[in-house]
């Protein structure tokens, strides 16, 4: 069987290796309830946003603003699932 075409990427951009550990990062600062959650959420929000889509992106981004920090870990564990 032939192959046609390259792929650049294999995974999502969710399982890439870099933007796993920034995930998890970023749920572990939100279980600590660390404000550098919100410093990451917005350092990193191009690449979270590609990885979590936008609409998760924002809930988990609006909760931690509120530092409600259990509900943004809530969307995020659950998108990462």
């Amino acid at each position: 069987v032939a192959v046609t075409g390259v792929q650049t990427c294999a995974l999502p951009i969710s399982h890439m290796p870099e933007t796993r550990m920034l995930l998890l990062h970023l749920a572990r600062l939100l279980d600590e309830g660390d404000g550098a959650a919100i410093d990451v959420l917005e350092q990193s929000a191009t690449v979270l946003a590609a990885s979590l889509g936008v609409e998760v992106f924002q809930e988990v981004t609006e909760a931690a603003h509120q530092f409600d920090f259990e509900a943004a870990l809530a969307t995020l564990q659950a998108a990462m699932a």
